[in-house]
């Protein structure tokens, strides 16, 4: 008998069918996609711990060097101060006025950015470009024996 006519032998099928594996792959998915977002909205919703950014805000004025800036919290809000190329300290809220992401300081560009949707604004709030509606709320600020303070000096 001639090797060609003997019966190809048939793998075994051992395991997961492909079927199977995608069935459980995007099961898994869409359980990692709904923890995560769970996070995300119970930690959204959850208040801030008992006295967090309610204590003043004290920095040394040597720790932002022109051109940079820093995010606080000042009374539990999110707070940009920024020290312009010339000295000048700016403190606004950090809160975009569009849907509510947390802005953030361009050095390359010298404005302020939200990183969600593309609203610009200027060092005094004030929308330069994008969706955002408001001007950011300006916090008073200042210097005090080389400490900045929100709220202007005490």
């Amino acid at each position: 008998m001639a090797d060609h006519d003997q019966p190809t032998p048939q793998p075994q099928q051992v395991g997961v069918d492909r079927r199977k594996l995608l069935q459980i792959s995007v099961q898994a998915c869409g359980f990692a996609a709904a923890a995560s977002g769970s996070y995300v909205v119970l930690n959204y919703m959850a208040p801030l711990p008992e006295g967090l950014g309610e204590q003043d805000v004290a920095i040394q004025e040597n720790e932002l060097k022109p051109g940079t800036a820093l995010q606080v919290l000042h009374k539990g809000k999110p707070v940009l101060i920024v020290r312009d190329s010339s000295g000048g300290l700016h403190a606004l809220s950090a809160i975009c006025t569009h849907l509510g992401c947390l802005v953030k300081w361009s050095e390359e560009q010298s404005k302020i950015e939200c990183p969600c949707h593309g609203a610009q604004f200027a060092l005094d709030g004030k929308v330069l470009g994008g969706p955002a509606p408001e001007a950011l709320a300006e916090i008073p600020v200042g210097v005090e024996h080389g400490v900045i303070r929100l709220g202007g000096p005490s």
